[in-house]
């Protein structure tokens, strides 16, 4: 059992990367070169660069397919102390130009272990031995800040689980407050890093102390509940449903754990970043983005001319869906003919429920009908896949393809159905479309 034992510690492994094989910001794989000029295999989840000076946090394991290799945990940007390492770190810098490896070597010999003090309180000594212009120095001593700094974060976060694409992530958004700011509020983490979940950030933040009824900790438990009731399909939750939820969520076990929730709504409400509003009888909550969609659609249908569309007149209209839209099952039908025949029609359905098909459908079937087209979306990925659909249809279609105005996200433009007998909208981010003639 002791040779077990021995692989299975930590190693500390400096050196720099030699060879990088595969490189994305959760994995690399590559070889690392030691400075007794020793090559070893190494897999980890952290971004590799080559030429980059690391210590290399991990166990050794033997691979199936690789042979022995340092199952990398953790990694550090190395800082190095030595006129050799020095000189390396300086001349392979990928961040760090107008150098090269004669200054560097000269910057090295002449300043050696001393040259974190000098180049952090000092920089101009530097810049006068070797005659760096102003910009190289910058760039140098920012880079060295900068990663010195990586290092501490590296090393304090290790234990919470972050990765280093994560943490570098967090410093290239804080800068040297990273740390500080992360011991003040943790849950300004998800903020800068969209990859973290509320659930896996709050037991990150339980770890470092953070108290239960923390402030950032309950307003950002509730935008949670509030987002999850979204992903849901929902445009609003019940307030007193989404204290609830959030008391459930937060593991809440003070008595006036129902007050501090409600303070913490009231808060986010003035603040714009949730809409609260009375409605029959009961008190709503609702991402204020969504809310004036649902107002802006409101008014829109309201205001509608009320007309049929074209085809609502023609009474062929299930003999031509035999012929063209044979494949639809009968879900797939009535919301094509709701589309056809209808002032206003929604249709809904899970992923993988045929809705962009029935769309594709009742374009095809105005193409028949000779009728014009107006395809929308809210997003430009949703209008190409829109595009996408029809494209394939014919060579004569008389569709447009344009933008939906998406309230809350930026430019407004609308599509406009002066033209046109028959506009589709793509469903929106909450589950909802609809079709207007």
């Amino acid at each position: 059992m002791a040779p077990e034992t021995h692989r299975s510690r930590t190693e500390r492994v400096r050196g720099r990367i030699h060879t990088v094989y595969f490189a994305q910001p959760q994995f690399s794989a590559g070889k690392l070169k030691t400075p007794e000029g020793h090559t070893l295999r190494f897999a980890g989840p952290f971004f590799a660069r080559e030429e980059e000076q690391v210590v290399l946090c991990g166990t050794w394991e033997e691979h199936p397919k690789f042979g022995r290799q340092l199952k990398v945990v953790r990694i550090e940007l190395d800082m190095p102390v030595d006129a050799d390492g020095l000189a390396n770190y300086l001349a392979n810098h990928p961040r760090i130009k107008g150098i090269g490896p004669v200054r560097a070597r000269r910057i090295a010999e002449q300043f050696g272990e001393n040259f974190d003090a000098i180049i952090t309180e000092q920089p101009e000594t530097v810049a006068a031995a070797v005659g760096l212009s102003p910009e190289t120095l910058e760039m140098l001593r920012e880079e060295w800040l900068r990663s010195r700094e990586l290092n501490r974060a590296l090393t304090w976060l290790a234990s919470f689980g972050l990765t280093h694409h994560q943490v570098t992530t967090l410093v290239a958004r804080f800068g040297n407050s990273a740390v500080s700011i992360l011991q003040e509020d943790p849950y300004l983490i998800l903020h800068a890093i969209r990859s973290l979940g509320f659930k896996r950030l709050d037991k990150i933040a339980r770890q470092m102390g953070t108290p239960k009824d923390h402030p950032s900790r309950l307003r950002t438990g509730l935008l949670h509940c509030v987002e999850e009731a979204v992903d849901r399909g929902h445009t609003w939750v019940d307030h007193e449903e989404l204290i609830r939820q959030s008391n459930q969520l937060l593991v809440m076990d003070a008595e006036d754990s129902d007050e501090l929730i409600a303070q913490a709504v009231q808060s986010l409400e003035d603040e714009g970043k949730l809409a609260c509003l009375h409605h029959e009888g009961r008190f709503l909550v609702a991402q204020p983005g969504l809310l004036e969609m649902e107002r802006h659609l409101h008014r829109m249908l309201s205001e509608s001319r009320g007309k049929l569309p074209p085809s609502a007149e023609n009474p062929g209209l299930e003999e031509l869906m035999d012929f063209v839209a044979a494949e639809l099952n009968q879900g797939q039908r009535a919301a094509a003919r709701t589309a056809l025949s209808s002032r206003v029609g929604l249709i809904t359905g899970p992923a993988g429920s045929g809705k962009t098909r029935t769309v594709g459908a009742v374009v095809a079937m105005c193409e028949m009908l000779e009728l014009s087209v107006l395809l929308a979306a809210p997003t430009g990925k949703a209008a190409k896949r829109l595009e996408q659909v029809v494209g394939g249809l014919g060579d004569h279609l008389d569709v447009d393809i344009g933008p939906l105005e998406l309230l809350g996200r930026g430019k407004a433009t609308e599509p406009r159905a002066d033209d046109d007998d028959l506009v589709l909208v793509r469903r929106s981010r909450a589950g909802m479309g609809h079709l207007r003639s």
